[in-house]
């Protein structure tokens, strides 16, 4: 069966469209799902950066970082837990993060942690939010 050229060339530019779109998505869905050694790598850098970390430190807050970012992991894939149980989970861990934080940072440099987060927060909250 033999097809007139432009209804395949419109066959042709359907495909490609759709494809383009599918790609598009898996991109977009996939973007922002770091893991965990990554975002602790990030978080660990940004705090040797911005609070100038010592070398011990560094190497102090880095097995932090990782373990936190497992746990909020675990929590935010945990598919047993609504969404009110999820947040005040991470809440209690943001809470049990910057208690073991305080340990290690001088006041100064936790004071500097806690403006950044709220500042990051705000960033985020003025944000327009996509729906899934």
């Amino acid at each position: 069966m033999k097809l007139p050229f432009k209804t395949g060339v419109f066959a042709i530019f359907c495909m490609i469209c759709l494809s383009v779109s599918v790609l598009a998505q898996s991109s977009f869905a996939s973007k922002g799902k770091v893991d965990p050694e990554q975002r602790a790598e990030r978080r660990t850098k940004m705090m040797v950066e911005k609070l100038r970390l010592s070398k011990e430190q560094k190497e102090a807050v880095h097995p932090i970082n990782l373990e936190t970012a497992y746990q909020a992991q675990a929590i935010k894939s945990n598919e047993e837990l609504s969404g009110k149980e999820k947040k005040s989970a991470i809440k209690s861990l943001r809470a049990e993060y910057e208690g073991h934080l305080e340990g290690i940072l001088t006041p100064e440099q936790m004071e500097k942690f806690i403006s950044i987060r709220q500042n990051h927060k705000k960033g985020k909250s003025q944000k327009p939010r996509l729906k899934k």
